[in-house]
């Protein structure tokens, strides 16, 4: 069964190191190494040996939704977590490299766009779910409205932004 992995990775070319990079893949544990898949996989997108890639904190979804300190409606979005400085970190599209199949890249696309909205509007989000969750049964209408509210607004700035352009 293929599950979903995450690990940061940079190709070095003549002993430089590139931009790192978050790296999304699929793999089978039963079928093959989690880490051979992933070489395999960036030895063919980066076009170099695997001795010139190096990669550290490899995680599968699992991991990824656990470490997250994100609510379980945040969804997806948990899996593009990567830190909390304050607030939750999360990968941008322009350091992610996606190495999956087609519906588990629109998967994360959608997360990556949600992930945007949250980091817009994550204060008011984190700061009015840390307050409320010893509340969390009781209020749980409430909160989802107040977050229903806020997406809302993100997108009709969203769309204000692009008819600007």
């Amino acid at each position: 069964m293929l599950m979903l992995h995450r690990a940061f990775a940079a190709p070095y070319h003549q002993r430089q190191a590139a931009h790192e990079v978050a790296v999304f893949f699929e793999a089978d544990p039963s079928e093959e190494s989690v880490p051979v898949k992933l070489l395999r996989l960036l030895t063919m997108a980066w076009a170099c040996p695997p001795a010139d890639i190096d990669f550290h904190g490899l995680v599968c979804d699992a991991d990824m939704l656990a470490e997250s300190t994100l609510p379980a409606a945040a969804g997806d979005v948990r899996w593009l977590q990567i830190g909390l400085i304050e607030r939750p970190v999360f990968c941008t599209p322009d350091a992610t490299l996606m190495l999956v199949r087609p519906d588990t890249l629109q998967r994360l696309q959608r997360a990556m766009e949600h992930a945007r909205v949250w980091h817009t509007f994550g204060d008011a989000r984190w700061e009015l779910l840390h307050r409320t969750l010893p509340h969390l049964p009781r209020m749980r209408g409430a909160i989802e409205r107040g977050l229903r509210r806020a997406e809302d607004q993100a997108a009709a700035e969203m769309r204000a932004m692009a008819r600007g352009r």
